[in-house]
């Protein structure tokens, strides 16, 4: 369970990024989730929207288990899934004029 109410925050400060191609980056660093800390890298792509704006697309692979929360189950927990989990983002950025 991923107890929300309690850890309202997901946060990810980065300490490398490195160009791997015509705007697609690799972002290394922390993403905390739970108040547990622990390394990931983003693959991320960047495009320009017109003159100020930028689009970050990016993903990520984690494993829930490294966080302290349960992989999701159905059937009363018959069936249960993979700890591996994608993250996606979409972020834009805008320049003030």
């Amino acid at each position: 369970m991923v107890q929300a109410g309690q850890y309202a925050e997901l946060t990810f400060s980065s300490t490398r990024v490195t160009g791997k191609g015509k705007s697609q980056y690799e972002i290394e660093g922390g993403l905390t989730v739970r108040g547990i800390m622990k390394p990931v890298t983003l693959h991320a792509a960047v495009r320009p929207i017109g003159e100020h704006r930028l689009e970050i697309d990016g993903d990520a692979q984690i494993n829930l288990k490294d966080y302290g929360i349960k992989p999701p189950s159905v059937l009363l927990g018959v069936v249960g899934t993979k700890s591996g989990m994608a993250l996606r983002f979409l972020i834009w950025g805008e320049k003030k004029p």
